[in-house]
């Protein structure tokens, strides 16, 4: 069972390392301003963008990679309905498409949460709690994604 659920995790892991590593880079590469209040709130700022960017990309280049039932010839509609069943396939895109409007919301309701504060410690958990609220939804919904992915392989095989 452990084993299983690190393999579900492995796409969701990849895009996370990937979201995080180049918010890093962005908030560092941000400098030249004098106000500590403003540097901290700008830096947190670009790692919720980021993140949030980063996320909703890989989420639609995974979308758009899996088929159409409608554009299918017969035999391959048939076969991915026998191996995953379209069922499946359905209400895996519709959740992924959900997450993206869920991070969207969290982006949000965080972004205008670290405008307000002044405070950089609180801006700094702000975005730790932004972090940790994606990374829990993309893992609780990884398989999701690993049949996404999934299909995605079988149809181009």
């Amino acid at each position: 069972m452990m084993t299983q659920r690190c393999t579900d995790s492995k796409i969701v892991n990849d895009i996370l390392d990937k979201a995080f590593r180049r918010a890093k880079e962005n908030a560092n590469a941000i400098q030249g301003e004098k106000d500590k209040i403003k540097l901290a709130k700008r830096r947190e700022l670009v790692r919720l963008e980021t993140v949030k960017n980063i996320v909703i990309s890989d989420i639609n280049k995974l979308l758009i990679k899996i088929p159409k039932e409608k554009d299918l010839q017969a035999f391959y509609r048939e076969l991915l309905d026998i191996m995953f069943g379209w069922r499946n396939i359905r209400k895996s895109i519709i959740r992924i498409r959900y997450i993206r409007i869920f991070i969207n919301d969290l982006y949000e309701r965080y972004k205008n949460s670290i405008k307000i504060t002044r405070d950089p410690i609180k801006m700094s958990q702000l975005r730790k709690e932004f972090y940790g609220r994606v990374a829990s939804f993309l893992k609780r919904n990884s398989k999701h994604f690993k049949l996404l992915f999934e299909v995605y392989k079988a149809f181009e095989n």
